[in-house]
Parts: structure tokens; C-alpha cells; sequence
């Protein structure tokens, strides 16, 4: 119930700040695949998640870390604050994936994740882990290609798409209270990284960080800007 009706007000509203959108021929039709962005404003995921609806009318389980005031306030379950909400809005309606910055933490969240995908969901992640200050690239963490390489280890490969996403640094910049409301953001879905060819190769930080800079040289050239890592 919860998806239809943020679709049916969620949906229109975030797509009128989207100013042209390129590459949806990339975005396959159907079955699990991993969208990987560029990460600079709070309104990132919305707009991603806006297009794919539109497209495919299938929401987007972004991953997201389990940290920070503002997700604790909404999350931890403490008397007077609103963790109902934030659970219902983060991860029933958007259907977020809380991974806590522990090393348990990370693991029960990419198991959730692999879950996930193994059933034909899709997944967003911001490799870089964070929002950017002023949209500059910062380095890509691994866990995109170490789920896109999983998921071959188990006869069950997904695609990554990158995506480049251009002006949300401008509408919402990360240390604003509030976003500018001008149409002005711009997503670019480039074409589908496979990773058949790694079915039977060792899976060590060597290859996993190859992988993920090669991921995010395609987001820069996207969003233009360079991957100066």
C-alpha cells in the first residue's frame, strides 16, 4: 500500500525538478540490476528513484548508512521522537537498506542486499559512500563491485548501471537547511557494466578496487567530472 501512494504524490512532485534525463535505453526491462551514482545532495536518491518509477513502475532499495543524527532521531525507538515515521517513510515506503557502520553491521546489510537482488530486486548504492561538499568525486568504496561480483559467484549475475546525476549539488547543496525548488537536475543512465568474465576469478581488495574505480571513471564521465582517484 505504502509504494502506490508515495508513487502517486512522491513521484510527480520530484519529477518536476528534473530538467532532462538521458541513457533510459540503458536501464534494463526487467530483472535484478545495481544502479551506482554520483553522490552530492540529499535529493540524489529521489530523483533516481522517480525515474526507474516512471519507467519501470518498481521502486529502488537504496542503501544507506545507519548513521547520523538525523536517521537515529527517526530510527531509534525512543520515547517523544518519531521512529514510526522514519521507518515507514526510509525503509518501508523508500525501502532503504540501514547498514550500520560496524563490521556486523555491514555484512547483515549486504546479505540483505544480496537477498535482495537474488529475488530481482533493484538496488541503488552511492559507492562514494557519502555526499560530496561542492560535487567533486570523492574515492569509490568497494562494496558495489563486491556485490556485482557475489552475485556472478552465485550464477546469478547483475548488471551495474552507473549513473550520472548533474545540478542536485545546486538544488539542495549538502550543508542547506533547504532546497533551492528550481528545475535544474539533470540524470544521465549510462549503458551496463557486466561482470560474466569474473565468474571464476579470485575476489581480493586488488580486483574489488580495479572494479570500483573503473565504476566510477564512468559515473565522472556522466555527471562531468573527473575521478582524480
Amino acid at each position: 500500500m505504502a509504494f502506490p501512494i508515495s508513487k502517486l504524490f512522491l513521484k510527480p512532485l520530484i519529477s518536476s525538478f528534473i530538467k532532462n534525463v538521458e541513457g533510459l535505453e540503458n536501464i534494463p526491462k526487467k530483472g535484478p540490476f545495481i544502479l551506482a551514482g554520483n553522490h552530492a545532495s540529499a535529493i540524489d536518491p529521489l530523483v533516481v528513484d522517480a525515474v526507474v518509477v516512471s519507467k519501470l513502475n518498481k521502486k529502488v532499495h537504496f542503501v544507506t548508512k545507519k548513521f547520523g543524527e538525523w536517521y537515529h532521531y527517526f530510527t531509534k525507538p525512543k520515547p517523544g521522537n518519531f521512529y514510526w515515521l522514519g521507518k515507514l517513510v526510509c525503509e518501508d515506503w523508500a525501502g532503504c537498506i540501514p547498514m550500520e557502520m560496524t563490521e556486523r553491521g555491514k555484512v547483515k546489510g549486504l546479505t540483505k542486499t544480496l537477498d535482495l537482488l537474488a529475488n530481482g530486486k533493484i538496488v541503488g548504492i552511492f559507492p562514494e559512500g557519502g555526499r560530496s561538499d561542492d560535487g567533486e568525486l570523492m574515492q569509490g568504496r568497494t562494496g558495489v563491485a563486491r556485490l556485482a561480483l557475489w552475485m556472478d559467484s552465485l550464477r546469478k549475475p547483475v548488471p551495474v548501471i552507473p549513473v550520472g546525476i548533474k545540478g542536485a549539488e545546486k538544488f539542495w547543496p549538502k550543508h542547506a537547511r533547504f532546497p533551492r525548488f528550481k528545475r535544474e537536475i539533470e540524470l544521465v543512465f549510462g549503458k551496463p557494466i557486466c561482470y560474466d568474465n569474473y565468474f571464476d576469478s579470485k575476489i581480493d581488495y586488488k580486483l574489488l578496487r580495479k572494479l570500483t574505480d573503473e565504476i566510477m571513471v564512468e559515473i565522472g564521465k556522466l555527471c562531468g567530472r573527473e575521478y582524480k582517484h
